[in-house]
């Protein structure tokens, strides 16, 4: 069920990491480490899923972090992959 919802195997990947850590914020660097990613190519997917709405950005520094947007639908999409 989860192929349908998100095509790209990395986009899946955030998506689940995010519902399994309540969508707290977290950077590029720290999230790339937990699922064994690029952070390159994370960064890229992240910026498309904030592009989306599903991600707020916060910058500190010259890094960026981001967490799920309080849109009502991110949050139920994350309850919802919270049981995959």
């Amino acid at each position: 069920m989860l192929e349908v919802l998100c095509v790209s195997r990395l986009r899946r990947k955030v998506l689940l990491d995010f519902a399994r850590n309540d969508g707290r914020e977290t950077g590029v660097a720290a999230l790339a480490a937990r699922i064994k990613e690029d952070p390159g190519n994370l960064s890229r997917e992240l910026k498309a899923l904030a592009a989306a709405g599903f991600l707020r950005v916060s910058e500190v520094g010259r890094s960026k972090n981001y967490r799920v947007s309080g849109r009502a639908e991110a949050q139920k999409l994350l309850d919802f992959l919270k049981g995959c």
